[in-house]
């Protein structure tokens, strides 16, 4: 337990910051165009034309099914800076826990909060310091930045992840090439 201490303290900080207040405000228009690609709509409705010459439609003719080739085109014809791995994950999240601003925007909140955990461990890693790797975490964690990006329902805290996950990867990478190839050891 108090080897993970201080990880524990910066999550439960995070996670407040990141958790709290995620509808106290609704979907703004960035946020919408990333629920339409994420359920395979065009922006626009262009893959929508049977709803164009109807007096009316309901939620359920808007919101209806879309296959894998919606999906793609959306993107493909509508995408304005999301990806495709978020936007696929997204259609999905939203299957399972509802299209509610909370539940939208608290996929972004969940990647934030898992890189704040892997900066810690990263930085734990690299330097050897609680000290440094507190500090790294907590900088992170208190980022105004990073916690407003983790409030949109976009794909930010999810690259930033990435980011960070393959930086580590690619320094195990060339750390073990390096100290292998005999150059250092």
């Amino acid at each position: 337990m108090r080897k993970y201490g201080l990880l524990i303290i910066l999550m439960v900080l995070a996670s407040y910051l990141r958790f709290s207040k995620l509808d106290n405000r609704g979907l703004f228009t960035d946020e919408k165009f990333t629920l339409l690609n994420a359920n395979g709509i065009w922006v626009g409705g262009g893959n929508q034309q049977e709803m164009f010459n109807k007096p009316f439609f309901t939620p359920q003719d808007f919101w209806a099914p879309k296959n894998i080739k919606d999906y793609f085109e959306a993107i493909a014809h509508s995408d304005f800076g999301t990806h495709i791995v978020y936007n696929g994950i997204l259609h999905y999240w939203m299957q399972l826990f509802g299209n509610s601003d909370y539940s939208v925007r608290f996929l972004s909140a969940l990647f934030s909060l898992l890189t704040v955990a892997v900066v810690y461990l990263f930085s734990l890693k690299v330097f050897q310091s609680k000290t440094v790797a507190f500090l790294s975490g907590l900088l992170l964690a208190l980022d105004p930045l990073n916690i407003a990006q983790s409030h949109i329902a976009r794909s930010y805290t999810l690259s930033f992840l990435l980011v960070i996950l393959a930086t580590y990867y690619f320094i195990e990478i060339f750390t073990g090439l390096y100290w292998d190839t005999g150059v250092m050891g």
